[in-house]
Parts: structure tokens; sequence; C-alpha cells
């Protein structure tokens, strides 16, 4: 059973079944389950479980990983593109991400981040700058730990932003600095919205200055 439960994100899910044919025919399982331990998704009994199947095929591998992969919750979605990434599969990655949707059920006017989907995909996609951290570090609330830690930086590492810095947000700056330092591929505006999507029961988050900074970077 995944250490992280619940449903996927619909909108995510959908992303990667449209794309399932290409993903299974890409990619095996086996290579990505170790990254999914690393960022405590999945636990050894998973990698048991996928690893188990008579015959061990690449296609019981895969369909096994799928199964636990929707079952894992939303921050799932990001740890797979990181992991296709992570093993030099950019182009699958980008594939999931660039699919469009008709009819998404998680992009009407209810959903505070709906605005990410009319931003060009060059923008969205693009490595973020030191300047727009800068500014999107004002989009956080005091409570942005939780955004930084999904972004793999420890807690040590934020314990120091906030001791280095006097402000909110030049610790925010500090702590997302060091995400596009470490991952600069990563760091992206796409990225950025969708992880702080994942945090926004735990964090404060100004969406609608977000939306502002996103359109101006456009």
């Amino acid at each position: 059973m995944p250490l992280t439960q619940g449903k996927m994100q619909i909108d995510n899910e959908r992303r990667i079944k449209k794309n399932l044919r290409e993903l299974k025919k890409d990619m095996d399982a086996k290579d990505l389950v170790d990254y999914f331990i690393e960022k405590e998704i999945f636990d050894f009994p998973d990698l048991e479980k996928i690893n188990g199947f008579n015959p061990n095929t690449t296609e019981n591998r895969n369909n096994c990983f799928f199964s636990l992969l929707f079952q894992s919750g939303n921050r799932a979605y990001g740890v797979f593109l990181e992991a296709l990434r992570d093993h030099g599969q950019q182009h699958l990655a980008e594939m999931i991400e660039n699919t469009e949707l008709e009819n998404a059920a998680g992009a009407d006017a209810n959903e505070p981040d709906a605005w990410i989907n009319k931003i060009n995909p060059a923008v969205k996609q693009r490595r973020l700058q030191e300047k727009d951290l800068s500014r999107l570090a004002q989009t956080l609330g005091n409570d942005w730990e939780s955004v930084v830690l999904d972004m793999g930086i420890s807690q040590v590492e934020i314990d120091q932003c906030k001791l280095d810095n006097n402000s909110t947000v030049m610790k925010v700056y500090a702590g997302l600095n060091k995400w596009r330092m470490r991952k600069p591929d990563l760091c992206t505006l796409q990225n950025f919205v969708r992880i702080a999507k994942s945090c926004d029961q735990a964090t404060t988050i100004d969406w609608q200055q977000m939306k502002i900074i996103a359109e101006r970077m456009s």
C-alpha cells in the first residue's frame, strides 16, 4: 500500500491516462520505483508488488505501477514527472504536462489556479530566474514551509533560511532559490503553481497576486 494514499486529482489522472500507451511503450516501472521510495510515495512492499509478477514483464510491472500511482494522492503526480526527468525521459514528462483536456474537471472558474491554463506554454515551462522567484515569494504566507519541502528542500535548510533572513518574503525567496539552484530544469512557473496547489490546504496563498505576476511574465 502506498505511503501517501487517496485519489489523484482527476485532471492529473486524466493527463496520464490520455498518454498511457506511449508511457507504457517507453518506460519501465522498475526504473522509477526507487525514486518513489526516496520521495516517500511508495514503500518496499510496493516495490515487491511491482517486481513480483509472474511473468515479470515490463507490461505487468507498468500496469501495477499505474494502479498504485492513481491511489497515491495528488503529490504523486509531481513526483512521477520528476522521476521521468530524473531517468532521462524529459519528453514523457513534457508530453503529460502539455496534454490538453476537454471539459477539464479541475479547470473551472472555482479552481484558484485555473488561470495557469491560459498562460503561454513557453512561459509556463521556461526556467524561473531570481527576479521571478523574488516576486512569486510574495504570494506565500507565513506558513510557506510545506511548499518548499515539496520542492525537495530539507527542514534543516529551511531552518537556515529562516535564521539568515528577517522578513517572510526573504525567507521564502531563499528557500525558492535553493530549489532553483538544485533543480533548475524543474524550477518553472508550471511546477511552482502545481506544488503550491498541492499545499494550499496547509499554506496561505495569494492566488490573485500569483496570477498577476504570471501574466506579467508573458
